[in-house]
């Protein structure tokens, strides 16, 4: 069986949700899944960025479904679980991607701005997992698979808020590890570094600063971060639970 046949086949018959899946490393993702099989259900906050990503990915001949979701929602969390079920008939694999940035000195920042950064950051994925928890426990290869961020590891001025996310969403992650292996449902951390997405575009100097203080010398590609979850969530991976991957290009070691 030639390598490409066998990457389509890899994840066949599983179903798996993409939070922020309508661009960047969440869509770069649903369609590597997708590609290897998997039924793949995307959630964003707009609906017409998840038109769009729906469109695209079907002109790449790929069926990827969406969900308007808001991660800080429960109400909208527990019915995307729902919508999934209802459609694919289980649930497998949990990609939790979706982010909430919040940039300024600690002084500067509100009440609001803590509230919601950590709703998204940390409760959304929690409340996910949570409610994704009675599929996951009847599936054979169930995996969920949390993104943090170098910022956890080496985060500095004005990232007091996405750092302390990233970090509470590093500890939320290991105690699902701990709480939920002997269902047979194994929980890893996806840390990437500066990644070339829309969001990494919005200052030109920043970004040749980022390249300049990587040892591979330039910004990660979504697809590169895309392959290193569909690892974590695959077969290939069945006794790895609990870790963190690093994908940054070595800017913090």
């Amino acid at each position: 069986m030639c390598d490409h046949v066998r990457m389509q086949m890899e994840l066949a018959n599983r179903t798996a949700i993409v939070t922020g899946g309508s661009s960047g490393i969440g869509y770069a993702t649903a369609v590597a899944l997708a590609h290897r099989g998997a039924n793949v259900m995307i959630c964003g906050r707009t609906g017409a960025s998840l038109a769009r990503a729906v469109e695209s990915a079907v002109g790449a001949g790929l069926d990827i479904s969406s969900q308007q979701c808001d991660m800080g929602s429960p109400e909208q969390i527990e019915a995307l679980v729902e919508a999934t079920v209802a459609g694919f008939g289980g649930l497998d694999i949990v990609v939790n991607n979706a982010a909430h940035i919040e940039m300024g000195a600690i002084e500067s920042l509100s009440v609001d701005d803590f509230d919601q950064t950590f709703a998204v950051n940390v409760r959304g994925p929690m409340l996910l997992a949570r409610a994704a928890l009675p599929h996951l426990r009847a599936s054979d290869h169930a995996a969920i698979v949390n993104l943090s961020s170098v910022a956890a590891e080496m985060g500095g001025a004005t990232m007091a808020l996405y750092r302390s996310s990233k970090l509470a969403l590093d500890g939320l992650s290991t105690v699902m590890a701990k709480e939920w292996g002997c269902d047979g449902i194994r929980v890893n951390t996806v840390m990437p570094g500066k990644v070339d997405t829309e969001t990494a575009a919005i200052d030109e100097q920043m970004i040749e600063l980022a390249k300049m203080a990587t040892p591979l010398g330039r910004l990660a590609d979504p697809a590169e971060l895309a392959a290193a979850i569909c690892y974590l969530v695959s077969d290939a991976a069945s006794y790895i639970t609990g870790a963190t991957l690093r994908v940054d290009g070595g800017v913090a070691f």
